[in-house]
């Protein structure tokens, strides 16, 4: 299922262009901001957005 996906660093490029500046709403906020910024430092970027 996986074997076809995109790798983890393409999608989260995508994510953050996707995102730009804009504010996310979540539940658990504080797990998916903890992931979001693992993932997107581990490819030289990061989140603006709201806190």
């Amino acid at each position: 299922m996986l074997a076809g996906a995109a790798p983890c660093a393409e999608v989260m490029h995508r994510f953050a262009d996707f995102v730009g500046e804009q504010n996310l709403i979540a539940h658990n906020a504080s797990f998916d901001k903890r992931f979001l910024d693992s993932e997107l430092e581990g490819i030289s970027r990061s989140y603006v957005g709201g806190v």
